[in-house]
């Protein structure tokens, strides 16, 4: 339906709704086909920014590093903006029940508002919030869509919150799938280890198995060599030099016996 009104319809809607509806149907082909979860945020900051002509937009996304909510994507708002959010506060937890644009007017007087850390309730009151939407990615509501005012001081309509809707859903989709595939890739990669470590494994016991073998073999001739010097030697007297080869035969067998100790241990 989309792809029929885009290519049939579009030019008889209004400018702004052409704009808004363009930049749905790029977002969607573009969240479709990419694989990164921050180049999907950046992207439907980008696009909500054009299409609603928002002054300010800020994606919250959790960093499990520091398990708090921080700004993966953001539109008119300084590169140093570090404001974070404890994901499991009240607040939070009521905006995922909603499943919709709630506005800045709606939520100033909830209890759950009152209850957020001063510092946070200060920057998301400030004028430049308009609308929250919370954005369930997998199980869990770990992701905040903020939006500010709009330029020209112009409110939005209900179509255009029902975009934002669609825009950030897809968004949520699509980052599930981008890091469904990296703990696919990370899977495999640990599968590969494994297999590469097994059959290191293999080969190590194989060689172990062998020089085992091999070690036993040589220890019952040594003890051979050693039975037979020491025989010799009984035989001859001490002064020849017969027993002194003897003698000299049965000290070095004891010698590489006691080497391949450690082999057979």
């Amino acid at each position: 339906a989309v792809s029929q009104v885009y290519h049939r319809a579009g030019r008889a809607l209004l400018p702004k709704r052409w704009q808004l509806f363009r930049e749905v149907h790029h977002f969607s082909h573009h969240a479709q086909g990419n694989p990164d979860s921050s180049g999907i945020g950046r992207a439907l900051v980008s696009a909500i920014a054009r299409g609603v002509a928002a002054q300010r937009v800020l994606l919250f996304l959790l960093d499990s590093n520091q398990n708090k909510l921080a700004v993966a994507a953001s539109e008119g708002v300084d590169d140093s903006y570090s404001m974070s959010l404890q994901p499991g506060n009240p607040f939070l937890a009521w905006l995922g029940e909603q499943h919709r644009v709630v506005t800045a007017e709606e939520v100033c007087l909830l209890p759950q508002w009152q209850g957020l850390p001063p510092t946070e309730r200060e920057a998301l009151s400030a004028p430049e919030c308009r609308l929250f939407l919370s954005m369930g990615i997998g199980s869990a509501n770990n992701a905040l869509l903020v939006v500010g005012n709009r330029r020209g001081d112009l409110t939005y309509t209900r179509e255009e919150m029902e975009c934002l809707e669609l825009m950030a859903h897809q968004a949520a989709a699509a980052m599930e799938i981008a890091h469904l595939h990296h703990q696919l890739d990370q899977q495999r990669q640990e599968l590969h280890q494994a297999r590469r470590q097994r059959a290191s494994s293999t080969r190590m016991t194989a060689i172990g198995e062998a020089l085992s073998a091999s070690a036993q073999e040589i220890e019952g001739s040594l003890r051979t060599i050693s039975t037979l010097a020491d025989g010799m030697s009984r035989e001859v007297d001490e002064q020849s030099s017969s027993r002194q080869i003897a003698d000299a035969m049965k000290a070095e067998a004891v010698h590489a016996y006691d080497a391949l100790l450690p082999i057979l241990d």
